[in-house]
């Protein structure tokens, strides 16, 4: 099960699961991070900030960011109900 709410680690997790085709993944579109980021800070006033530097990509070279899961549903009780039918 993804959503919106599933980002870093979760969204690699799905993403690794479905490239191994080791899960029927469902759900809405995930939180979309851009990868993995870098954290800076400003010379004069040390704010800190981050910047997501590197792209990271499904195997079948789809960018992180555009995964959707196989099983689309609108909401987290509509994804729930898909995936108990899935594993049945």
């Amino acid at each position: 099960m993804a959503g919106h709410w599933t980002g870093s680690m979760g969204e690699g997790m799905v993403i690794g699961f479905d490239a191994m085709r080791r899960a029927k993944i469902t759900g809405t579109k995930m939180a979309g991070l851009l990868g993995a980021i870098y954290t800076y800070r400003m010379k004069n006033t040390n704010i800190g900030y981050q910047i997501p530097i590197e792209g990271m990509y499904h195997v079948n070279d789809t960018p992180r960011e555009d995964f959707m899961p196989k099983y689309i549903t609108a909401n987290s009780s509509e994804t729930f109900a898909k995936a108990l039918s899935l594993a049945r």
